[in-house]
């Protein structure tokens, strides 16, 4: 540093060569930190990716991706009728079930369509059952409780999907815990889920008690409890099926071996907190499914991107 000027001029400083080094040395400090945090967050964003909205990382063994029958399951069932029948809504939830459930054995579609449905039969190998049409919402739901009486009598284990359930995981792990529930609670004959449990919180708005998409039912010893069911749709007392369904299993002898099957197996697609902070799950039940053109672009494109499935 040179000393001041004795006429009061500027004062010249120099900065010391060792000070421009550190100067230097702090930018590459920062700069190497923002590299690195950089590099963090898409490790964690890519690890995110992965575990949430991708297959990858299930540690399956090829023998999940295939099957054929299962002990707790003889064939799956859906039900199909009015205007749906002219939509790919069925489409979708029969081709999820094939080839990303990797079911290979039998599957039954209870239909009003008379012309056999053959787009659907010939393509993923369906047994169409045709069904007189009926009036109503309800009457359609109500051959849930009446399915035993159309569906070959070699079929007694039975698990019915609603049209708008989407298999989005390999079914053997459900198929596992189906077994060994059976095995621990032999007289547990109807199953499903929990309308609530399915969703982040634990609860959601105007939730039932029991979800109706999804049922694991047995012949003979399931339907005293379906014909209660039957009984309580008809009534006339209820506006859908799952009240329907909520009252008889409190109210009806015959309903006190339904059980609840484990959530940790069923998704709602408008449960978006689930949907992104969770990976798919087994089953997905895709709220407005038949008409997802009608819904925001926003939900369009998460059920895309999630279970890959386009409308």
């Amino acid at each position: 540093m040179k000393p001041a000027s004795p006429k009061g001029g500027a004062v010249n400083i120099e900065v010391p060569p060792v000070q421009q080094k550190h100067t230097t040395t702090s930018m590459g400090d920062r700069y190497r930190g923002g590299l690195a945090a950089a590099i963090v967050f898409l490790i964690v964003f890519s690890a995110y990716v992965i575990y949430v909205w991708t297959p990858i990382g299930l540690s399956l063994t090829a023998a999940d991706f295939s099957v054929t029958s299962s002990e707790a399951v003889d064939a799956f069932v859906f039900i199909c009728m009015g205007t749906w029948t002219n939509t790919t809504i069925l489409h979708n939830a029969v081709s999820s079930l094939r080839t990303t459930g990797g079911w290979e054995g039998e599957v039954y579609v209870i239909t009003d369509r008379q012309d056999g449905w053959p787009s659907l039969r010939d393509k993923y190998s369906v047994n169409v059952i045709g069904v007189d049409a009926v009036a109503s919402k309800l009457a359609i739901h109500s051959f849930k409780c009446q399915m035993f009486d159309v569906l070959p009598a070699h079929v007694h284990n039975v698990l019915y999907m609603d049209a708008d359930i989407v298999v989005s995981r390999p079914l053997m792990p459900f198929f596992k815990y189906l077994s060994n529930h059976k095995t621990e609670h032999p007289s547990s004959n109807l199953g499903f889920f929990r309308d609530s449990r399915g969703h982040f919180f634990g609860t959601c708005a105007e939730c039932d008690y029991w979800h109706g998409g999804v049922m694991q039912a047995v012949r003979n010893v399931s339907e005293p409890c379906l014909h209660k069911w039957c009984e309580a749709i008809f009534s006339g007392r209820f506006p859908a099926d799952q009240p329907a369904l909520d009252y008889i299993s409190k109210e009806e002898r015959e309903c006190r071996h339904m059980f609840v099957m484990d959530s940790r197996f069923l998704m709602f697609m408008k449960d978006y907190a689930s949907v992104f902070l969770r990976p798919a799950k087994t089953f997905s039940h895709v709220t407005a499914f038949g008409r997802l053109n009608e819904q925001t672009w926003f939900y369009r494109l998460i059920v895309y991107l999630k279970l890959g499935v386009a409308m």
